[in-house]
């Protein structure tokens, strides 16, 4: 098969959603799919990564997108491309402009469109909207992201928690596919603990992953605080936008032992996992839980919330703990208990190992092959631009007649600007097509009135 996959993210990336990619990558191509990646970069190029071939479409960092990078146009030479290799199917694994190029694309060529719901931005968004300007812009961004996902022939979700979740907001057309992970990688190996300063007889709960405040970082650091010994230590790896704001709160409340590596490199991620005797993180909002299934495929037990896809990950007293959200006495008593009870410790450690297997790039791959397979046969419904736009900008919103030209103009330029979208977007090359120019925007607007 001929597959493209359209994301914001991807390597050198180091986040859940590009090694998710990479991992899938490794397996399609070992079993002889021809697999196209058109993803983030410092400008347009052409590469082979793990058999791959990579597009990249220069690309800057956006404050309104996280971490990730987001490209002011879109050349015509991805449209080109796109023809060119006459693709079976499309994955698109973010909502953001490759994203949607992905979903554009595949449109109006008449290609069956995948995509994976990696991220919950619901409960992002709940986090960081501290005032109403934030709040407005809240309903219009879940509007599009809930569009994006709808338009796929089929969605992805990485974990049973997260598909019943999806189901009550409404979603349809979902299947269960965990993120494949190379479990083959995770092996205990000589540890990091004489690099970061640590006795090999001290206690060591580890969190890997994003640093930033809606990952709980702040409760975590109370819940060792309350089990604090001279001989327990906590590591914080990772990088992040609040880094340094977790680092001042540590030494402002003169929290000791609690350790920040910094960035992981990939070559040191097994040697951090092996470092600890227990991995931990109170984020509430994961889609998947990857760092906790890396953790147990190097036999260490888990501790986490009872929330989100890591419900799925953690067994319940057999590969670890799960906790109510937000309550870091109660957590700091689990770490604990797996830091005093050898026994227990033992049990949970080997049940771990032996309970990642359905997450395997085997596994996950053969999955998500099977489901290449049948989506290719999909029939799927010619949509020209403009048509597809007038059916995604008014599809669900019950409103009067008469709102919907207003409507439809608030929700154009709320796009526009999210996306940073310049006057370079009406000429030369032109973001996304041709999809977001004013000539479209108007012939959008025209045919729309026309039926009111």
């Amino acid at each position: 098969m001929n597959i493209a996959m359209f994301a914001d993210t991807f390597i050198p990336d180091n986040n859940g959603v590009a090694t998710s990619i990479q991992n899938t990558i490794n397996y399609l191509s070992s079993k002889g799919h021809k697999v196209v990646i058109f993803a983030p970069g410092e400008g347009y190029s052409k590469k082979k990564i793990l058999g791959a071939d990579v597009f990249t479409i220069k690309s800057d960092k956006s404050s309104l997108l996280l971490e990730y990078k987001c490209p002011k146009f879109v050349p015509k030479k991805i449209k080109e491309i796109f023809i060119k290799y006459k693709f079976d199917i499309v994955h698109v694994h973010t909502p953001f402009v490759i994203g949607w190029t992905g979903v554009l694309l595949a449109k109006s060529y008449n290609v069956p469109l995948v995509g994976t719901y990696h991220t919950n931005f619901d409960m992002l968004f709940d986090f960081y909207a501290k005032n109403k300007i934030i709040k407005i812009m809240k309903k219009v961004f879940l509007k599009s992201i809930k569009i994006f996902h709808e338009n796929c022939d089929i969605l992805i979700s990485p974990s049973k928690t997260q598909t019943r979740t999806l189901i009550k907001q409404g979603y349809k057309k979902l299947i269960t596919i965990s993120n494949p992970v190379d479990l083959s990688a995770y092996k205990k190996v000589k540890s990091m603990r004489k690099k970061l300063g640590i006795p090999e007889k001290a206690k060591v709960a580890l969190y890997v992953g994003r640093i930033s405040k809606e990952k709980k970082i702040s409760e975590l650091i109370k819940a060792f605080e309350s089990i604090y010994k001279e001989d327990r230590y906590l590591v914080i790896g990772g990088k992040g936008p609040h880094l340094d704001y977790f680092r001042d709160f540590v030494n402002e409340k003169q929290i000791k032992n609690v350790i920040f590596s910094g960035y992981i490199a990939e070559k040191d991620i097994v040697k951090f996992y092996s470092s600890a005797d227990v991995f931990v993180s109170m984020s509430d909002f994961e889609t998947h839980g990857l760092t906790f299934i890396e953790a147990m495929a190097c036999g260490i037990p888990c501790v986490g919330v009872n929330a989100g896809g890591v419900a799925d990950s953690i067994e319940h007293l057999k590969n670890g703990f799960l906790v109510k959200p937000n309550n870091s006495a109660e957590f700091g008593k689990k770490i604990e208990v797996l830091f005093e009870d050898k026994n227990l410790h033992s049990k949970m450690s080997s049940y771990a190992l032996k309970s990642c297997d359905e997450c395997s790039i085997e596994n996950a791959g053969r999955e998500i092959e099977s489901l290449y397979m049948s989506a290719s046969k999909y029939p799927v419904e010619k949509t020209s631009f403009v048509k597809f736009w007038e059916n995604v900008l008014l599809k669900s919103y019950t409103i009067p007649a008469e709102a919907k030209i207003i409507f439809v103009i608030a929700l154009m330029l709320a796009v526009l600007m999210l996306f940073n979208f310049t006057s370079s977007a009406i000429s030369g090359d032109i973001n996304i097509e041709t999809v977001l120019s004013l000539r479209v925007i108007k012939e959008v607007l025209s045919n729309i009135i026309s039926k009111i």
